[in-house]
């Protein structure tokens, strides 16, 4: 271990699928993550990481699991599509989506939207659910109806870029803003 090591501190963080990490204390946590409240030596903070982090896999995972139970007679190899590469199962056809606000309220949600350079999108239909976070490109993003009263066909188009498994992708989703569900694909980038 590097003697520096012992002089940072660190903090733990999680994001939203339940994992953890440290980060250095005096920087703000990374774009997805939130602090935990435990701070200290890196040491301190990987020791409590190592106590509260007893499942490794993801929460979609777990959820997934617990609302599909496997047969102890399916192998990996009878699951079909989820071993599928990921970015060319995305970018095949048009799929639902989930615009991800976590702890906005109905009024804040145009505001945070146009706030926000960086949004979340879900495709619930994945094993597991896929969360991206893409960057939002307000060139080609259609978002007028969020300067609008909010109407139940109200919606916007999004466009975002990201890397997903080493490849430059453009998300594209069209959203209903009543209940943040639409639907989205990928288009891979040369």
């Amino acid at each position: 271990m590097d003697e520096t090591d012992d002089l940072l501190r660190y903090k733990v963080v999680v994001n939203h699928e339940e994992q953890y990490s440290i980060w250095p204390e005096d920087r703000d946590s990374p774009l997805g993550w939130s602090e935990v409240g435990v701070n200290g030596s890196k040491s301190e903070c990987l020791d409590h990481i190592e106590k509260v982090w007893t499942d490794m896999r993801p929460l979609s995972l777990r959820k997934w699991l617990a609302e599909n139970p496997v047969d102890a007679s399916t192998t990996v190899e009878d699951e079909g599509p989820p071993h599928r590469d990921l970015v060319e199962f995305l970018a095949a056809e048009e799929r639902p989506v989930v615009l991800v606000l976590r702890g906005i309220s109905e009024a804040e949600r145009s505001t945070s939207i146009l706030e926000r350079d960086y949004l979340q999108i879900r495709f619930p239909t994945t094993q597991g659910g896929t969360e991206l976070t893409i960057e939002v490109d307000r060139t080609l993003s259609e978002l007028s109806a969020l300067k609008r009263e909010l109407t139940d066909d109200a919606q916007i188009s999004l466009v975002g870029r990201l890397e997903l498994d080493y490849r430059a992708v453009e998300c594209r989703a069209n959203i209903r803003l009543r209940t943040l569900e639409g639907t989205g694909r990928l288009v891979p980038l040369a």
